[in-house]
This record gives C-alpha cells, structure tokens and sequence, in this order.
C-alpha cells in the first residue's frame, strides 16, 4: 500500500483511544486504534453508538442472528453521556473505558488527552462509581508514558483493560512512540491495588510485525484480556492489520488491507504464545469481519475488543465495526458481538446493535464497547462524539440488559 493502515489504533486524535492519528490506516484497528488527537476544531471521528426508538430512553436492538435463539435489547441509560469531556480534569478528552467490579464497588480505567494539542500525550487515569452511572475521576494520572523518546510507549499509553487474577491486578494497554502514527504495540503493568503500577520487563508483551501479509503487520493494540478460571489462562484479544488478498476494487489504499482480532494466551499473564492453530509460525485471527459488513459497501473489519466469560462459561467478544465511508475517512459506525464455546472459535451473533448516526452525542461514531456480566444483567460502557473532530461533545455513556445468554 501507498500509506500504512494508520487509524484504529489512534482513538482519542481519531475518535476512539484517546488520541490517536488515522491516516492510511483504519483506525479501527487501533490497536478498537490510536491516532492523533487534533485540536478540538480539527479532532475527528464521532461516536454514534444507540439509536433512539424513544423518547424516554434509547434500545439497542441486537438485530442479526440471535443469541442461543434469544433477543438482547439494551436500554441506554436516559442522561448519557455519564462521563464528559473535561469532567474530572480540565481540557481532557476521555475514551478507551475498561470496566471491573471490584468487591461492590465499580472501577473504570480511561484514557484522557487533551485535544487542544496536535499530538497530545495519552495517560491512564481511574474512576470509581458505587451504581455504575455516577464516576468520581482521579486527577492524578495512574500510568504515563516513559518520556524517553526512544522507548516504545514515550508518547501515549491508551486502551487500558484490567483483570485481577487471585490479588494480583493486571493492566493492558496500548503504547506507541512521538509519531504515533498508527503503529502500536501491547504493553503490561502489574498492581496490588490497581493504583501503583509496575510495568512489566517484557514490555511490549506483544508487539507489531512488518509483514503485510500475516496478522499482526503495522499495529498489534487494544488489548481485550479475559481470565479463564477453569484452564488458569490469560486469554489476550486485539486488534491487528494485514493486506486483503486478491483486492481489486475501489480506495485500495485503505479497503486493501483488513481489520481482525487476534489472540495470545499466556499462563504467567507476561509471556504469552500466539494462536496459530494451523501450525504456520503466523498468527491468526480468531474474528475477522462478517458478510454482514463486506468490503464493497466499505467495510475493513473490527477493532477495540472487549471479552468475558459469562456464568455458563460461553466467551464473548463484543468490538466494534470500521468503515471507510470516503476515502481517508475511518470511523467506527457500529458495535457487534460474537461468541465461543472454547476461546478460539467464535460465531458473530449480533450485528449492528448500536451505529452511529442521528443528531445525539455519538452522532459521528459508535466505539469502543466494554461489556461485563454483573449478576443477572450485562452492563456496557462505551465512548463517542458528535459532528467532525468537535471533541467538545465526546463522553463516555453506559447501558444494560438483562442476562439474556441461555
């Protein structure tokens, strides 16, 4: 390709981490992407993520083949979005959300940038909530990037997910240079507390690749990791890139090259071992995009994975869905979800269960879902804008349904 896939990773310059640049690159791939974030009146991508049946509230309808032959509908919550920008900290921007219930209390892990900078640097911040809606964001950063501009993660750290395994919190995250140009890598950081971080000597634990042919060129980021009881494994989703085979249509520089989500698991949660199944020395995707988003209505694939296991022990992947709708544009326009018996092999189940659009909040672009069982009900967390780069209206919204997996 003429430009390098640059613009799933970038979410926050882009729309979905916090900030993040996309040019070339859907973005989507973030490693669900990390771009550049602009200033406020050039920062781009929107974050469409329900649409309204009501005026009382907004359902998300899980429209494509149902669950186990069941129907979730999501009930956006009615004063969304929860978390705004610049609540907490002033002139920040917050994307990327990861959700854990801690004990009976809710702890979010979120990206925050300031959009008034062309290149703004990205740190993980924490937020705490007793009922899931009402956040008291600290204002002092958890994890920042190193400042050495020759280490890998000198300018941004976005994309948090945290587990916790036994009394050990783990931390991944996405992490990329000065240039920040779409290329990222994962990275590690390990607490007692999930306040005080140490990152990991192994970092990045999973880096990208220069072969366009196999998963894992350009960018490896948006880490989705999920802890499996039964097997003591670290399952490690993200987002990847390589180049669409035997594409000869339209926009090669963006819709040759494909968006998936690949897989490493590991046992210590620091040295992990890529899924290839075929035995190549390659990795593999275990989700790459469906028919319900082909390439010729200008869809490259999915990003921003999030994963769990619910109580009947069925994985789910739950991400969110790129497309180029012009040439150059990379947005995230819709949240899907797919599941697995085993971790590996996975069946899209739900397509479109939000899509941006409408004149709301998250008008420009849908992204970034986080989705975690608590009791009977999944609860979701997701990011969006509203209108071209006008990051003054992002935030962070939530919604829930109940448990509706037979």
């Amino acid at each position: 390709m003429d430009r390098e896939p640059a613009g799933s990773i970038n979410r926050m310059a882009q729309a979905h981490a916090p900030l993040r640049s996309n040019e070339g690159m859907p973005r989507g791939m973030r490693p669900s992407g990390c771009s550049t974030v602009q200033p406020i009146t050039s920062v781009r991508r929107g974050f469409t993520m329900l649409r309204f049946l009501s005026k009382l509230f907004v359902v998300w309808l899980f429209v494509s083949v149902p669950l186990r032959a069941q129907q979730c509908a999501w009930q956006a919550y009615a004063s969304n979005p929860i978390i705004k920008y610049r609540d907490g900290v002033s002139n920040l921007v917050w994307n990327d959300a990861a959700v854990l219930k801690d004990g009976s209390q809710y702890r979010m892990w979120l990206a925050g940038g300031d959009p008034t900078f062309s290149n703004p640097v990205v740190k993980v911040y924490e937020a705490a909530s007793v009922d899931d809606v009402n956040w008291t964001i600290n204002p002092t950063p958890q994890v920042s990037p190193t400042g050495n501009p020759k280490a890998w993660d000198s300018h941004r750290i976005e994309t948090p997910n945290v587990i916790k395994v036994g009394t050990t919190y783990h931390m991944y995250y996405s992490g990329c240079t000065g240039s920040c140009s779409g290329q990222y890598s994962i990275g590690h950081a390990t607490s007692k507390d999930g306040k005080k971080w140490t990152k990991d000597r192994n970092n990045p634990i999973i880096a990208f690749t220069n072969d366009p042919a196999h998963w894992g060129y350009f960018t490896a980021g948006e880490p989705a990791p999920v802890y499996d009881p039964v097997s003591d494994t670290i399952f490690l989703y993200y987002s990847t890139v390589k180049r669409r085979v035997g594409y000869s249509g339209p926009n090669p520089d963006n819709l040759g090259w494909m968006q998936g989500i690949a897989l490493a698991t590991s046992r210590n949660g620091s040295t992990f071992q890529h899924y290839d199944p075929d035995g190549d020395g390659f990795r593999d995707a275990v989700l790459v995009q469906s028919d319900a988003y082909p390439v010729t209505s200008n869809y490259v694939g999915y990003s921003a994975p999030n994963a769990f296991i619910d109580s009947s022990r069925v994985f789910h992947l739950y991400y969110d869905v790129a497309q180029y709708p012009s040439p150059g544009d990379w947005r995230q326009v819709a949240l899907a979800a797919a599941t697995s018996p085993n971790g590996f092999n996975f069946t899209e189940t739900q397509t479109n269960l939000a899509t941006n659009g409408g004149t709301s909040w998250h008008s420009w672009e849908v992204r970034s879902p986080h989705v975690i069982q608590d009791g009977n009900l999944f609860k979701a967390w997701f990011a969006g804008h509203s209108g071209l780069n006008d990051w003054t209206t992002a935030g962070i919204g939530y919604a829930s349904t109940p448990f509706c997996v037979q």
